[in-house]
């Protein structure tokens, strides 16, 4: 979408909805899935990964979705990685910057 076109602040608003309600779903669902890891005992086996390909743009720079230009909104991802409890290293946080490619 060009930055020359306008967005209504209602059609706006329902895109921000819209995309906060698949993200709420989507933490739902890896609720579900560690709540039945957990049941079955098996959680504290599991390697658990979880992240994402890109950002959306949600008209911060005059642009919405999906787009090729690359603000931080789109390009800086969250990566959470999950490792066994006898892994050993249970509350380690890494801030290091890194990236994905394909």
């Amino acid at each position: 979408m060009s930055s020359d076109i306008k967005l209504f602040p209602r059609k706006l608003q329902y895109n921000i909805y819209t995309n906060d309600a698949s993200i709420c779903f989507v933490n739902s669902v890896i609720g579900k899935i560690i709540d039945k890891l957990k049941s079955c005992g098996l959680y504290n086996r599991t390697i658990i990964i979880v992240l994402t390909d890109h950002g959306d743009a949600l008209w911060e720079h005059g642009f919405f979705g999906h787009n090729v230009h690359l603000y931080e909104e789109s390009t800086r991802i969250p990566i959470i990685i999950k490792l066994p409890s006898l892994a050993g290293i249970e509350g380690l946080k890494n801030e290091a910057l890194g990236y994905i490619t394909n």
